[in-house]
This record gives C-alpha cells, sequence and structure tokens, in this order.
C-alpha cells in the first residue's frame, strides 16, 4: 500500500514534468492566503488548495481572492522572475478598484492605499512575504496593484494624480508603510503615516528550480512557492520538523 507521503512526492514530480520548457512573458505573480483555511502540511492538501498561478501586469488592479467569512487576508506574496522587469513595490487598497471611482482597469488613484509594500531594491527578484498578521494589519477585501517608485515620488504623476510618496521626506525605504485612519480619505487631505523597516521578507530559494519552469502553467509553481512561504510562516525550527515532500 503506498503511504500518503510517497503519493504526494509522485504528483510533484508529475506536475514538474508539466511544468517545463514553458515561455515566459513580461509578468509577476501574486499569492495570498486567509486565516481560515486547511493545515498545507496535510499531505492531501496539495491537491484540494493548490491553483495555478496567473500572471500579473504591471500597473493594473486586481482584486483580493477568497471569501470573506474566511476571515482577513494573513499573509501575501510576490514573485518575479529573474530574467524579467521586476516590481518593486505593491499598494493594497481596501477599494475593489485600488482607489479609483470609476470602472476603468488601469489604475487612477483617488483614495490613499491603505499599505505599500516595498521590495528590497537590491533583491527584487524572487519571491518577497508580508506576514500582515503579525503586523497587525487586517485586510479582508480589496484590491492591489504595483507601483512605480520613481513615480509615485512626484507631485504629480503621469496620470495626474499626486504620487503615493510625495508628502514622505526621503526615498521610500525598504519595509511596509500603513496609512492609517479612514481609506476613503482623499490623499491631499492627509493622513499618517507608520513605516515599519523591513517588513518585507525575500525568500531563499534552496534550487533554482523557478527558473527552469514556467511557473504559470500550471500547479507546480504554486505548490513549490506555497510550501516554502508556509514553511518561512512557522519558522526554521518547526519548518526543519515536517518533511519536505515538495522539493524534487
Amino acid at each position: 500500500m503506498i503511504d500518503r507521503t510517497t503519493y504526494t512526492t509522485t504528483y510533484i514530480y508529475l506536475l514538474l514534468i508539466l511544468s517545463t520548457n514553458f515561455p515566459g512573458t513580461h509578468a509577476y505573480f501574486s499569492l495570498m492566503a486567509r486565516e481560515i483555511r486547511p493545515n498545507w502540511f496535510k499531505s492531501f492538501n496539495y491537491f484540494f488548495t493548490s491553483v495555478e498561478l496567473n500572471e500579473r501586469e504591471p500597473d493594473v488592479c486586481y482584486q483580493t481572492v477568497g471569501r470573506s467569512v474566511w476571515g482577513d487576508i494573513e499573509w501575501v506574496a510576490f514573485y518575479n522572475k529573474l530574467d524579467e522587469t521586476p516590481i518593486s513595490s505593491v499598494g493594497l487598497y481596501n477599494n475593489r478598484r485600488c482607489g479609483n471611482t470609476n470602472t476603468h482597469r488601469r489604475r487612477r488613484p483617488q483614495q490613499m492605499p491603505m499599505a505599500v509594500l516595498v521590495f528590497d531594491p537590491h533583491n527584487l527578484h524572487g519571491i518577497h512575504l508580508v506576514n500582515l498578521k503579525a503586523l497587525g494589519i487586517h485586510w479582508n477585501r480589496g484590491a492591489f496593484v504595483s507601483l512605480n517608485l520613481t513615480e509615485e515620488v512626484k507631485q504629480q504623476t503621469r496620470n495626474g494624480s499626486t504620487g503615493v510618496f510625495s508628502q514622505i521626506p526621503g526615498s521610500p525605504a525598504h519595509g511596509v508603510y500603513v496609512w492609517e485612519g479612514d481609506p476613503a480619505i482623499p490623499k491631499n487631505l492627509g493622513r499618517n503615516v507608520v513605516y515599519l523597516p523591513n517588513a518585507v521578507q525575500h525568500l531563499a530559494e534552496p534550487t533554482d528550480l523557478l527558473q527552469r519552469i514556467y511557473v504559470g502553467s500550471d500547479q507546480f509553481g504554486y505548490v513549490y512557492m506555497r510550501d516554502l512561504i508556509e514553511r518561512a510562516l512557522v519558522g526554521p525550527e518547526r519548518a526543519a520538523q515536517i518533511p519536505d515532500t515538495v522539493t524534487p
């Protein structure tokens, strides 16, 4: 009789074979999970909770996933491929249109974001993880969009709006910026900003696997990245005690 670990490992290897040699495109990828979810490390949850990763275009607004009744979004992660131009920052909005008041897909922000995640400028490629729950950030329903930091420090951006960081002295630093108060307040009225340094964690990949596959081709890219993320969340000591049935 085949045990669950052997069966899961066989399934993962099959996904790896099917994931190779697909052409890449100019995109980044996003992952997120809510507080109420199955234990990822129970073998068969790989089958039930895995999804294909969708490519995300820079400067396009995307809505959050998952049902609100499953609790707040506990963590978010973004992946920049090594051979593509990386994004450097992401804005999180409680508004489902990234602060926009019209229905146009491209963003023209009218409201401040709830939070802005700024990646390490010296290490933009790879997986960037933010543990929202650990930071005390409650985000249940909304949207996110990549931000151009060069534009967001200007008094007037290319689309005519005021840059998110235009009122903050200095250049945006690696970490998380949280705008306190009502997100519906227009940005020109001002709101308190809290800076959380180094709150965006860059995850080391133990292999070059993500560079050898097309991440969005099927479920394997999600399974592999999700496993790295869940291990980072439980910490190295506990992660070392959990069998690795994912990494080939």
